[in-house]
């Protein structure tokens, strides 16, 4: 077997690359049925299902054994959110393509992108096990009343030209790819 195969393996793979395809089936049969449409939220639950699923997956089963690797992690870390983002990204666009739902493409790629950061430096604040929250969270606040009207809280409802979304979302992904390419993810006992 290949190092490759090894490490899907390991980091259980499948479920987060199969998660948004999961979750965007029922969404995009119930566009079928009912006519109201899909929106932002439902392509923002999706996306957010996709990132969140992965959490366990950007972790070991074993801390110590992962720090004896022969093979330097950096890449692959930068790999695996690599791929988490391609994924995540297609569900996003895929399904506001087969839903009708015309939303700009840069907010669909400055969601997914701060999200997977959030998801990143959720990992390697919280750990894999609560690597989710930071997703979560975001997600939760972009739609809470009263709180949905502030732009950085709110950045995942924001128009495509909203200046304060695209610098949490740059700010989120900066800082998530790069602590958790550096120092992985935070060992939890």
């Amino acid at each position: 077997m290949s190092w490759a195969v090894l490490y899907a393996r390991s980091r259980r793979l499948a479920v987060p690359l199969l998660a948004p395809v999961i979750a965007l089936v029922p969404l995009w049969l119930g566009n079928l049925v009912w006519s109201g449409g899909i929106g932002l939220l439902g392509i923002l639950v999706v996306t957010t299902l996709g990132v969140t699923a992965a959490s366990p997956g950007l972790a070991g089963q074993d801390h110590d054994l992962d720090r004896t690797a022969s093979l330097p992690w950096p890449p692959r870390r930068a790999a695996h959110l690599a791929a988490l983002t391609a994924v995540t990204v297609g569900a996003a666009f895929s399904l506001d393509f087969f839903s009708d739902a015309g939303i700009p493409a840069e907010v669909l790629l400055r969601d997914t992108i701060g999200q997977v950061g959030m998801l990143a430096l959720g990992v390697t604040l919280f750990g894999a096990s609560f690597g989710w929250s930071l997703p979560f969270l975001s997600l939760v606040l972009a739609v809470v009343p009263g709180i949905s009207g502030v732009p950085p809280a709110a950045w995942l409802i924001q128009p495509a030209d909203g200046k304060a979304a695209l610098a949490t979302a740059l700010l989120a992904t900066v800082l998530g790819v790069t602590g958790y390419t550096i120092f992985g993810p935070r060992r939890v006992l």
